[in-house]
This record gives C-alpha cells, sequence and structure tokens, in this order.
C-alpha cells in the first residue's frame, strides 16, 4: 500500500481500531477521515489482551468508556451514527422493513460536498446498499458472500480478512482527503465466516470464548492503519451482546447494559489523549466528527460534541422483532426502562449502573409515571421511515440470524 503524504493529518475515525501515532501539530491540509465499525462489539471485548491494536490505539487518543449505543441492532444504530440522529428522528427501526429515507442528510454526503472522496466497505448484507445506508458515498462496496446454488440462504457476509483487502488496494488508488468508512461483522454470532479462529470447547464457555476470539480477529486485521498519515481515528460499535448473563445469548430484544454499552475511541493526531467517564451516546459521532474536521454540521441533528459533557439525558430502544418495544432513558448513573414485549406487559425498570452494574436491583417503585410521560413525549413526533423489500431481503437476514 502507498502511504498518504504527511502534509496534513488524516483523520480516521475507527469502530474498533488502534495505532500508535506520536502527536502532531494541527494539519494545514483537509485531514482524512476513516471510521470502522465492529459489529456486535460490546465494551469489555476490548482489552490490551484481546485487542492490542485498538489498546495501542487508545493510549494516543480519547477513550469514551461510559457509551450507550442507540439501537441493540445492526441498521438502525449504524444510521445514527450516519445521520447524527436517533431513530425516532431518521425513521429506521428494524433491519428489514425499513430504508434511510433520501432526506435524511447522512456524514458522506457533508464531506462530499466539502472535497472529501468517500469509499464504504461493508461486511454484511445486512448494511446493503437498498437499506439507504449508501448515500453520499463514491464507492459503496458490500461484495459479501452467497453460495452460488441458493442465492436467498448464503453467508451474506466476507471476513474481516477479505474485507481489509478491499480496503487496502482501495487505499492504494485513493487520493486525499478521503472519508473511508469499514464495517466489520464477525463477532455477531456462530454464522461469522472466520471459522479458523473458532473454539473447540462446546457449549456455553466455547460459544464465549469464539465471541472474543472473533473480535481479537478483527483486531488482528487492523495493523494498517498505523501506515495512514494526516488521518483522525474513530473506533466504535453498533451494539453489544449478552453472553448469557441473563441466561441467553445475542442481542436486539433488551436495553440491558451489555447489549447497549459500547466502545469508542477518538484519535486526532493534533490533540492529547485522555480518558473520559461520563454517559455519552454513539449519536454524538456525526457532531464530533465534523467539529474535529472544522465543518459545520446541518441542521436537524440530535448528538452533541463528546468533549462535552452535558449531562443531559441519553436514548435508546430495540423495536425487534416487529412487536417487541421498549425504551430505555439515562441520564447520570440512572437508567429506566420500559418494556413493552408484544403488548401485553408495561414493566418498567430503573436502576442504578453505577452501584449496580449487572442491572440485577430494580429500584422502580409504582408506575413511575412521570417517566413512562417522558417517554411518550419523546416519541411524539417519532418517523417510520417504511419500505417492502420482499421475501429475498427476509431470507438473506434470516440467514444472519435476524428473525423476526
Amino acid at each position: 500500500m502507498n502511504k498518504h503524504r504527511a502534509a496534513g493529518h488524516i483523520v480516521i475515525i475507527i469502530l474498533f481500531c488502534v495505532g500508535a501515532i506520536a502527536l502532531i501539530s494541527a494539519p494545514d491540509m483537509k485531514p482524512n477521515l476513516l471510521m470502522i465499525s465492529i459489529d456486535t462489539c460490546r465494551a469489555d471485548a476490548i482489552s490490551r489482551e484481546n485487542t492490542p491494536n485498538i489498546m495501542k490505539l487508545a493510549d494516543y487518543g480519547s477513550r469514551f468508556d461510559d457509551v450507550t449505543c442507540v439501537a441493540g441492532i445492526t441498521l438502525p444504530s449504524h444510521c445514527s451514527i450516519m445521520t447524527g440522529q436517533y431513530p425516532v428522528r431518521h425513521g429506521v427501526r428494524n433491519n428489514r422493513r425499513y430504508i434511510l429515507n433520501d432526506s435524511a442528510v447522512t456524514l458522506a454526503e457533508v464531506l462530499k460536498e466539502h472535497g472529501y472522496s468517500t469509499a464504504a466497505f461493508i461486511s454484511a448484507f445486512v448494511l446493503d446498499s437498498r437499506f439507504g445506508m449508501d448515500q453520499g458515498f463514491d464507492i459503496y462496496d458490500a461484495d459479501v458472500h452467497i453460495a452460488p446454488n441458493e442465492p436467498t440462504s448464503g453467508q451474506n457476509m466476507r471476513p474481516a480478512d477479505e474485507t481489509t483487502e478491499a480496503v487496502l488496494k482501495w487505499l492504494a488508488g485513493s487520493s486525499d482527503p478521503f472519508f473511508l468508512f469499514v464495517h466489520y461483522f464477525d463477532p455477531h454470532g456462530s454464522r461469522s465466516p472466520s471459522k479458523h479462529t473458532l473454539s473447540r470447547k462446546g457449549g456455553r464457555e466455547g460459544a464465549i470464548e469464539n465471541y472474543y476470539r472473533e473480535v481479537r480477529f478483527v483486531d488482528d486485521n487492523l495493523d494498517w492503519i498505523f501506515n495512514l498519515e494526516n488521518t483522525v481515528i474513530v473506533i466504535t460499535a453498533d451494539h453489544g451482546e449478552q453472553l448469557w448473563e441473563r441466561g441467553i445469548k445475542g442481542h436486539a430484544f433488551h436495553l440491558y447494559e451489555q447489549e447497549v454499552r459500547i466502545p469508542l475511541i477518538v484519535y486526532v493526531p493534533w490533540q492529547e489523549p485522555g480518558i473520559y467517564e461520563y454517559p455519552v451516546s454513539s449519536v454524538d459521532i456525526f457532531a464530533t466528527v465534523l467539529g474535529i474536521l472544522g465543518i459545520p454540521a446541518p441542521e436537524g441533528y440530535d448528538g452533541i460534541n463528546l468533549f462535552d459533557d452535558s449531562k443531559r439525558v441519553i436514548y435508546s430502544e430495540t423495536q425487534y422483532p416487529l412487536e417487541y418495544n421498549s425504551y430505555a432513558f439515562r441520564h447520570g448513573d440512572m437508567k429506566f426502562i420500559k418494556y413493552d414485549w408484544k403488548k401485553q406487559t408495561d414493566e418498567c425498570l430503573l436502576f442504578d449502573v453505577k452501584a449496580d452494574p449487572g442491572e440485577k436491583y430494580n429500584l422502580a417503585t409504582g408506575t413511575m409515571d412521570g417517566s413512562i410521560n417522558m417517554i411518550s413525549s419523546y416519541l411524539s413526533g417519532e418517523k417510520l421511515s417504511k419500505y417492502d423489500h420482499g421475501p429475498e431481503v427476509r431470507e438473506r437476514l434470516k440467514s444472519l440470524g435476524y428473525v423476526e
């Protein structure tokens, strides 16, 4: 791969990546931006033992230790990262029956208007261009596997090494400034294609070990980021994963910390490193990145700059499957969850996530009318950007483990 000239500094946003880079002065030329998203990567999967590349970058960047994703499912969460809007605003509430509307203003569109070349490399069908995530990208490479004679039941994904190979090929011929978005899917579940990383152990113990190995496999494929110059780097994920803490393995059904707490690292070459422990949201990435690049954000976004500790309410939701609607509000250490399972219950939960990180002790009393009214008010202008993608899409998403 050809190195980029050191005339400026590159801005790389990685949703899970790492690098050792020295502190330098602010660039005279536009920095590049690299954003890497590791699908289904819970916060505690990032460690010096398991992800040395990512932690290496964290030592030189800003690490946010209390980050909540907006939704415990892939498409809505990525749409929020790319637009700076909560799902109730951009309208994508689930994976299958939705599309990001053309009226949404994406990060790629903003950067393209400011002279950036834009490219995305996707590792799973769930972020296929038909769902609207390609808006603003010059290149949107979602070339995932499909079995030759089984067009609707193939893998519909590609492993980290194949995605990285495609990225490096593009970088070799790219020009500055660029915005590069890279999505890795390996930790998503047992259907992940990097089988050579899997444990020989069976049962829950083997499945948990496999999960962390898949995250490590992604990290093993991130050493290329250290060849970049003039780049800002952000590392994060779309959502986390339950590993039987509550008797299940998976995500999207609940809003407990294992499913919504994600890692986030922002490396800016001209900024001092630091660790930030106050609560932030993945919806804040949009405004933060544009602020770092010195580009005004368009109107209508919900997030704030990550470096502004505003102590505001943070929202997250799940509407998967379709009849399962749950909402959570986080303010400081307190987290309120309202579950409506198949519209048959009206369960309310309240946790002090600092004193009770396992969320074992429900502090909710009575009907919690005040919190419920807050949810009703918040959802009063909610948007649903639905679209019928047809039976093929359902079958392809089903092959990735999504069942409605």
